[in-house]
């Protein structure tokens, strides 16, 4: 199975350094398949028979032993973030993929009774800009001024919702996407 990997927090104004090319030897050597990184944020496409709760752990070890890190890992399958980007809230007045970004928690939910009903909830961050949805465990932002520019950080979206939170920007999202189709494409 194919697996996308966000880790949170790697390579973000020169702290947590985690070389892609030496973690993509450690997963190999761990017998991870197909590894792919996608640019130098922490983004990785493996196959292999883990279970997710097995790569989690697998991958916590190999960042802990090979880098000295503790960093949270959001794990999703192939079908997870086809799911994900089809959940879309934001219609085509939001187009610039670098203002629009998924905050991924790790854990998704795909129930019926919620799915179709995204929330807007700015009262959550009085006098910020940004838009935001809550929609199966993710948060879907859009950064009106500029990811770059906000206040609304991750760590100040983790005090809100109570868990860990990574974002990433349309455009990593839909090429970690493609990467890994790719990668489920291979024999």
């Amino acid at each position: 199975m194919v697996y996308i990997i966000f880790l949170r927090g790697i390579n973000v104004g020169g702290k947590a350094k985690v070389s892609m090319s030496v973690l993509k030897k450690a997963l190999l050597n761990a017998n991870f398949s197909s590894v792919r990184t996608l640019l130098n944020s922490g983004n990785v496409i493996v196959k292999c028979d883990f279970k997710v709760s097995e790569i989690e752990s697998k991958l916590s070890k190999i960042i802990k032993e090979t880098f000295d890190l503790d960093t949270h890992l959001m794990v999703y399958t192939l079908d997870d973030l086809k799911y994900l980007i089809d959940c879309d809230p934001f219609d085509v007045k939001y187009d610039d993929f670098s203002k629009k970004c998924i905050g991924f928690t790790g854990s998704i939910t795909k129930d019926k009774s919620s799915e179709n009903i995204p929330r807007e909830d700015n009262s959550w961050f009085d006098g910020f800009d940004e838009i935001i949805y809550f929609i199966s465990n993710q948060l879907y932002l859009y950064y009106v001024n500029g990811q770059g520019r906000s206040k609304l950080t991750s760590l100040a979206l983790e005090k809100k919702i109570g868990q860990p939170v990574t974002v990433r920007n349309w455009n990593t999202v839909q090429k970690a996407y493609n990467l890994a189709l790719e990668v489920s494409n291979e024999t």
